[in-house]
């Protein structure tokens, strides 16, 4: 027929033609096969596998049935036993075998699968038809020309390396392949041969790496060990399998990441919910077993913030229910930025329904019981430095605030809005109307550069002689006498100096001594304070800047205790480090500007020599807790008295039992000695196990 076409080629053209688009095809292929796939693409979903499954099992017994077909004895005979031609029984043979395939691929869902199947079908019925004998015009129908190339490109697709091998045998039987390009041929299935050994050792290593990066490093090290591969198989296997590896690492660092944001997504809403109350420690801890906030150190980081967050709403509930109490106690809370805030709330609550002076009124009565007013009440008097509409609304809340001096609670308000205020609050004092005291303040805090010239003039001639007398009578005032002692002596020169600064500051914004004396006083009072922190003798107080109000001695024999039981040195003379025995007496105790206390032993810094360098000694002290700290320490002295106590007492019965060890202890009792030992070591161990312990 091909020589009835104008131009028409033969079948061995045609296949020249074709194999050198089968190899830019197969170049292709190879570019192609390097490109990865994601995560997602890996994991194939269950009825994938399922139909690679049912396909693999098919491929096989497809195989096997066409082997047992080729070796079949009666296709020896010229004729089969029933008469019929053995053309005909190779035919009925081969339909069955494919008929067998069709009816298991039946069982595949997925598309692409059945897709493959139905082309293995094909290629098989190529490859059939191929082998049969007796039937020249079955095989050259099947072979000639288009279908030759066809089944050929298809068993390679398939990665039917017997299929195609039995093409080309054919072909070059039949003369549709000259021996250049039947030689062709058989390259590129050798090439494809090795392609396809080298894919199975390449997807061995990829189901590795899915499995975890561990399984897929091992298999690939067992894939470089081996020395039975082909050179060239096994050269293409090892590349392949490190780009699965980049290709693993790349895609689970995208899923680690997507994991991380989902987990920061969920830890932020549950931080909310902690934050407010809505969230309990099992409900965390549930969460975080779960996963829900990612894994290893980071979620257990995450953990333990959503556990202080609930801490600090637990905190906050029992703040606010204790700023209740106290002030239904007539005590004072602690003066602390969380309860300050936790008392803007109480304050609200109690003060709601209220208006003008009842307001104001109560207002001042809850700051002076607890001692320091709320945070929102310190906001509302610092605005009234801003603006003078603010001054002199704020004028009346601060007067209450400050009506008595003996109970001033602490405003926690800046020097500005304070001189402002205090300079307002004398005018009224005076006699002037609230609203002309409000405007004179605010523009005595705003005057030209003459009139500061002037204020300043009188600073140095006669205000700096009031500011010194004004600091003579508040070291001679009750608040600085010293308990059982009168006075203190030699206050620190600190103190003068900051009291000097403050008081001219004031008084070049204002221009009122008065105004400046008051804001003065206070402002020493709440930073200077009497202790004997820092007193070997519990009964000697000095004046020391942001130290510990009042007797705290057990404080401090606390904290000695603390620092004895380990190595600390002090640098010699030479500059050498020395270990030195403490000594309470020497011991002293200095704040440092990062808000922690140094320790000094004799005036030197305690340190320890580590491998990591010098460390200075140092602690960290939250005076909030000065009332849990006194009773902790104070427990712990009386322990130990108890402990020294039955050392003595244990002492003397283990002497008395070497003589009779039955005799009672005491009349009346039938307590052996040995058993009131072993009582008493036991109460021994208790107490030092349950020891109060007093971290700083």
């Amino acid at each position: 027929m091909q020589s009835q076409r104008a131009g028409a080629i033969t079948p061995a053209d045609r296949a020249r033609e074709t194999t050198a688009k089968y190899g830019a095809i197969s170049d292709v292929a190879d570019a192609v096969g390097s490109a990865f796939e994601t995560v997602a693409d890996v994991r194939r979903e269950a009825q994938e596998s399922k139909d690679e499954v049912t396909y693999q099992i098919g491929e096989s017994n497809l195989k096997a049935a066409r082997k047992r077909l080729e070796n079949d004895p009666n296709l020896k005979k010229p004729v089969q036993d029933d008469g019929t031609s053995t053309a005909d029984y190779y035919q009925q043979r081969a339909d069955s075998i494919l008929k067998d395939y069709r009816d298991h691929a039946n069982n595949i869902v997925g598309e692409k699968a059945r897709e493959r199947a139905g082309q293995l079908i094909r290629n098989n019925e190529v490859v059939i038809r191929a082998d049969m004998e007796g039937d020249m015009g079955v095989i050259e129908t099947r072979i000639a020309g288009d279908e030759l190339y066809t089944g050929f490109v298809n068993a390679l697709d398939g990665d039917d390396i017997e299929g195609a091998r039995k093409l080309i045998a054919v072909g070059a039987e039949r003369l549709l392949l000259d021996p250049e390009t039947a030689q062709k041929w058989t390259a590129t299935v050798d090439k494809q041969e090795s392609k396809t050994a080298a894919n199975d050792l390449i997807a061995n290593v990829d189901e590795g790496y899915s499995i975890s990066e561990e399984e897929g490093n091992r298999r690939l090290s067992e894939l470089i060990k081996d020395t039975s591969i082909d050179a060239d198989v096994k050269n293409m296997a090892v590349d392949g399998s490190e780009e699965k590896k980049v290709e693993w690492s790349k895609a689970r660092d995208t899923e680690t990441k997507a994991e991380e944001v989902t987990s920061i997504i969920a830890f932020g809403n549950d931080k909310l919910q902690a934050g407010a109350g809505y969230m309990n420690y099992e409900q965390a801890d549930a969460a975080f077993e779960a996963g829900r906030y990612g894994k290893g150190v980071g979620a257990a980081n995450r953990r333990n913030q959503l556990f202080a967050a609930i801490t600090s709403s637990i905190g906050k509930m029992e703040t606010e229910l204790n700023i209740r109490e106290t002030y239904e106690n007539g005590q004072f809370m602690q003066d602390d930025k969380k309860h300050r805030e936790a008392l803007s709330g109480y304050e609200q609550e109690v003060t709601s329904e209220m208006k003008g002076e009842e307001r104001i009124t109560t207002i001042g009565d809850i700051s002076r019981t607890l001692g320091t007013v709320s945070s929102h009440t310190s906001d509302t008097l610092n605005l009234s430095s801003k603006s003078v509409d603010a001054l002199g609304q704020n004028l009346k809340l601060y007067r209450e605030l400050t009506s008595d001096e003996s109970v001033l609670p602490a405003l926690h308000i800046t020097g500005e809005a304070a001189a402002a205020l205090e300079d307002a609050s004398l005018l009224m004092d005076a006699g002037v109307p609230a609203q002309v005291a409000a405007e004179t303040a605010y523009k005595n805090k705003n005057i030209s550069p003459l009139e500061k010239d002037e204020r300043a003039e009188t600073w140095r001639n006669t205000a700096v002689n009031t500011a010194n007398n004004s600091y003579g009578e508040l070291l001679d005032s009750d608040y600085y006498e010293e308990p059982g002692f009168g006075d203190v002596d030699d206050p620190p020169p600190a103190m003068a100096v900051e009291y000097g600064a403050i008081y001219k500051a004031v008084y070049m914004q204002t221009g009122n001594e008065q105004t400046a004396k008051n804001i003065a006083d206070r402002a020493i009072k709440s930073n200077w304070v009497m202790t004997n922190f820092n007193s070997p003798d519990p009964d000697e107080y000095t004046i020391e800047k942001t130290g510990l109000p009042g007797d705290v001695h057990r404080i401090r024999a606390g904290i000695i205790k603390d620092i004895e039981v380990d190595k600390y040195s002090v640098q010699q003379p030479d500059g050498s480090y020395k270990t030195t025995s403490i000594d309470a007496d020497k011991i002293a105790f200095v704040p440092t500007d990062d808000g922690r206390w140094g320790i000094e032993h004799g005036g030197k810094p305690l340190i320890r020599v580590t491998d990591d360098g010098i460390e200075v000694a140092s602690f960290t002290l939250d005076e909030s807790r000065l009332e849990e700290y006194k009773e902790k320490t104070a427990e712990r002295e009386a322990n130990e008295q108890r402990i020294q106590n039955i050392n003595h007492e244990t002492e003397r019965l283990e002497e008395l039992t070497a003589s009779n060890p039955y005799r009672t202890v005491m009349p009346g009792l039938t307590t052996s000695r040995k058993r009131r030992v072993k009582s008493l070591g036991k109460e021994k161990a208790r107490l030092e196990k349950d020891l109060p312990t007093v971290r700083f």
